[in-house]
């Protein structure tokens, strides 16, 4: 279990039902998260969470999203 010192959860979401599941968790227990998903691999239900969606191919662009939301925390989830 994170702090609050450690800012929201940052779920860097892959394929499969995992990254939802981790997402609705978060939202369940009323936790900030942010959902980080891949340029057109995006699935359409981070549309329900605080998300960001960032070019595979450049990752600086992910570790600005993590730093301006503020998460120290990052999950990767899925395939």
């Amino acid at each position: 279990m994170g702090t609050e010192a450690d800012g929201p959860l940052a779920i860097v979401a892959g394929a499969g039902v995992l990254p939802r599941l981790l997402a609705e968790g978060e939202r369940g227990e009323d936790r900030p998260h942010l959902v980080i998903a891949f340029d057109g691999i995006a699935p359409d239900w981070i549309q329900a969470h605080p998300h960001e969606v960032v070019p595979f191919e450049k990752p600086g662009r992910l570790l600005r999203a993590l730093k301006g939301y503020g998460s120290r925390r990052v999950c990767f989830a899925g395939g």
